[in-house]
């Protein structure tokens, strides 16, 4: 296998590097104020070597797993595509567009039964198939940079604020440490709090626009395709 090949793209950076490096920025606090040891000092995390970003990478991925769990089970429902309005109108559209596109044998069940996940991606993918993902991929990078953010911050806020038990945040550095006090340090979890929450408002926002747009593509290009 030829490694030179590989590439990295957008949504790799956006979605699980520059989140995981917030993340792994947080993991050298942490470690700096509960064990103490120097492995992962928080100016080598700053200097993105090869090692860190690599470590941010899979940070990046752990924190857009807990955003996708935390998505699903704790964090208010995101706006359905069967309630009304009209994103509905366009889903009920798009799902009928979607059975007579890929030919879809509805006799073992209604149509209805078609989930809104399944319209997307089999949607998604016939975009993908006539070559117009570029607007596409573009807002797919901004809902997992504000996803995996969203994770990557709640988890920071977390972390930063545990360290309240040890007296406050602290830091090494590879020239010496330093600490913050107990109110300095609920001020900057709070803030972090305060900035994850931004990132939930922003993924739903995305989210949305990312639906829709391709619900809208979708029917764009099979309107003079389906007869």
């Amino acid at each position: 296998m030829d490694l030179s090949k590989l590439t990295v793209a957008v949504f790799d950076v956006f979605a699980y590097i520059l989140p995981g490096l917030v993340l792994l920025m947080a993991l050298s606090l942490f470690e700096a104020t509960f064990l103490k040891s120097g492995l992962i000092p928080l100016d080598r995390v700053a200097k993105a070597s090869a090692l860190a970003l690599i470590a941010s990478y899979f940070l990046g991925q752990l924190a857009h797993a807990f955003a996708g769990w935390l998505l699903i089970h704790v964090l208010p429902e995101l706006p359905n595509d069967r309630k009304g309005g009209f994103r509905k109108d366009m889903f009920n559209h798009t799902r009928q567009r979607v059975i007579e596109v890929f030919n879809i044998d509805v006799t073992p069940f209604t149509p209805a039964k078609l989930q809104t996940l399944e319209v997307y991606q089999l949607a998604d993918s016939y975009i993908a198939t006539k070559e117009k993902v570029s607007e596409r991929d573009s807002l797919i990078a901004r809902e997992g940079f504000a996803k995996t953010s969203l994770g990557a911050f709640l988890l920071s806020a977390l972390s930063v604020l545990s360290t309240v038990m040890r007296g406050g945040l602290h830091w090494r550095l590879a020239t010496g440490s330093g600490s913050l006090s107990v109110a300095a340090t609920l001020i900057v979890g709070l803030l972090l709090l305060l900035i994850a929450a931004v990132f939930w408002r922003r993924y739903v926002f995305f989210h949305g626009l990312k639906v829709t747009s391709t619900y809208a593509l979708f029917l764009a290009l099979t309107t003079k395709t389906v007869t």
